[in-house]
């Protein structure tokens, strides 16, 4: 049974971090508007603004 070469391994290791990487940039950003959504604009800053 022959190895995996040296080249394809380190491919997929670049493949796999790469894609690890837009999930983690995607979940990432989702939730943090979540957050920004269910957090609101606090009432003191909203009435600063509007003036």
């Amino acid at each position: 049974m022959n190895a995996v070469s040296p080249i394809v391994s380190a491919l997929l290791l670049v493949i796999i971090s790469v894609a690890a990487s837009v999930l983690i940039y995607f979940w990432v950003t989702s939730f943090q508007g979540q957050v920004t959504q269910q957090a609101g604009t606090p009432k003191a800053l909203g009435s600063c603004l509007k003036n």
